[in-house]
């Protein structure tokens, strides 16, 4: 097993990723500097100098990846289009994933107030890991078919809108009927409240890392984060069953990263989250 490995490396991701074997990283989940003004190194760049910051580590990390591997990498919308540009030259885009989260207090008054982040999705090749997960059925599916289901949940064909039955007959339908319990295909849209108590300015909720985890890769996979922060790529991954390397520049964070990591308790299956 590399050295690296189930670590929060403390140094510049641009050299530690020099000691990582290419071809070797199933999966990028990623929170990457992009001139959001925070008072980190790499962050407060000009836009020049971000994107030759940005090509370059991209270019590493595509390295690292396997021929099936994915990333994701979080961005805003003012760097977004820069962001593809670069990634776009070296792999496959997939989606643009929304998180949006509700605001905790009035923001500006002379624009849209921000209550969104993107996550940009790409793979290395057409040969990648996608374990399709599924939403918990919402508050309207049931209020609006609840009335109708059975006891399985099921909703009988015969309910359905002129419309619907139209689209597919009883036959076809009875063999995967629609049910409430089941709810619907994760969308790329994704609602989930921001951290409130956070250990890093940047941190993000462990349930949305969770998601991008248990659908892009599978149990003993490897995931690597150049951008550690305060760990909760690697806290994910080790809950999840995988193996994560972490790297942090900044000493205070490694070790808050490290002291959470060091924490986390596996899940015995991945059905347990």
């Amino acid at each position: 097993m590399h050295r690296s490995i189930n670590r929060v490396i403390l140094g510049d991701c641009l050299n530690v990723l020099d000691t990582i074997p290419d071809a070797s990283v199933d999966l990028v989940v990623t929170d990457p500097p992009y001139g959001a003004g925070m008072d980190f190194a790499n962050d407060k760049l000009p836009l020049p100098d971000l994107i030759a910051f940005t090509e370059r580590w991209v270019q590493k990390v595509v390295a690292k990846l396997k021929p099936t591997g994915s990333l994701y990498c979080f961005i805003d919308g003012e760097h977004i289009g820069h962001f593809q540009i670069i990634i776009n030259k070296h792999l496959v885009f997939r989606k643009i994933v929304v998180w949006y989260f509700e605001a905790f207090f009035n923001g500006f008054h002379e624009n849209y107030d921000n209550r969104s982040e993107f996550i940009l999705f790409y793979t290395k090749s057409d040969a990648y890991t996608f374990n399709m997960m599924k939403e918990p059925p919402s508050t309207s599916m049931i209020k609006r078919w609840g009335p109708y289901a059975d006891k399985d949940g099921n909703i009988p064909y015969e309910t359905l809108t002129p419309s619907m039955r139209a689209r597919q007959s009883k036959e076809n339908y009875d063999r995967n009927p629609t049910n409430i319990n089941r709810g619907a295909y994760q969308g790329n849209v994704i609602r989930l409240k921001r951290v409130r108590f956070r250990e890093h300015p940047a941190q993000k909720p462990e349930e949305l890392i969770e998601k991008f985890i248990a659908i892009s890769s599978n149990e003993g996979d490897l995931v690597l984060d150049p951008f550690a922060g305060s760990g909760t790529t690697c806290a994910v991954a080790k809950k999840l069953r995988r193996k994560y390397i972490g790297i942090e520049m900044h000493e205070e964070f490694q070790g808050k990263a490290t002291n959470r990591v060091e924490r986390v308790k596996v899940f015995k299956r991945l059905n347990d989250f």
